[in-house]
């Protein structure tokens, strides 16, 4: 059976729900059961990257996550399962890798800052400009405004701060307004250098090998779409 891993996590959630459910209540939860089984059903049948595969298993409630896309995505046809079931495992990726895109970026502010610590005052005045931009662009990603490709591309950077900055210096930009444009650079230069470059050295190897797993394969995988309101949202493509 296709992913028994995730099945078997989102079974489990199933029972939970109902052992947590009285008896006289069970009637108001049978069309969420129909919608979860309809859900699994799909599950069963697509082919999911490792790295969906990672993030549906990393998830901390995949019934939750199912209904928030259903919420999200009601306009769709509530017959039209496969099509939900593409849209959940888009959703759940992309929500692990926000979340992991500002960890990183966590790590990598936390390690400039102590090496802050080791210069004199006239050195860490003479960075403020430096220190400034790395904290603007370290909140502004926070809502990173790409696509998941978009985000996977910038995390497959070794420094994603430090190639923020460069791109910054380098195209003269000053603007605080400027910082999007910066970022979707970086992100276009990136994927450029990705595909003229399969075996790229300069890259995070752990993230370049998610990235070819998601765009380089016939499995099922997220697809670069619009961006709405600060969140990408990813139209799919069964």
């Amino acid at each position: 059976m296709k992913n028994a891993a995730v099945i078997e996590k989102f079974d489990d959630e199933i029972v939970k729900l109902i052992q947590r459910t009285q008896i006289y209540n069970l009637k108001e939860i049978f069309n969420n059961l129909s919608f979860y089984f309809a859900i699994r059903g799909e599950l069963k049948t697509i082919s999911l990257t490792k790295p969906c595969e990672v993030a549906l298993l990393n998830n901390p409630d995949l019934l939750l996550a199912a209904d928030k896309t259903r919420l999200r995505y009601d306009s769709i046809p509530s017959d039209e399962f496969t099509e939900v079931a593409f849209r959940f495992i888009s959703d759940v990726y992309r929500d692990e890798r926000k979340n992991l895109l500002a960890a990183k970026i966590q790590v990598e502010m936390t390690a400039y800052q102590n090496e802050l610590k080791g210069l004199t005052s006239e050195q860490i005045a003479e960075l403020s400009e430096k220190t400034s931009i790395y904290n603007d662009f370290a909140d502004f990603l926070n809502y990173p405004p790409l696509d998941t490709r978009g985000i996977d591309t910038l995390m497959t950077y070794p420094n994603i701060l430090n190639a923020m900055y460069d791109m910054w210096d380098s195209n003269g930009y000053s603007r605080i307004h400027e910082q999007k444009k910066c970022i979707e650079k970086c992100v276009e230069s990136q994927e450029v250098y990705l595909q003229e470059n399969p075996n790229a050295e300069n890259v995070d190897k752990g993230e370049k090998a998610i990235w070819d797993a998601m765009y380089d394969g016939e499995d099922f995988r997220v697809p670069d779409d619009e961006v709405e309101e600060n969140e990408a949202a990813e139209g799919i493509e069964p």
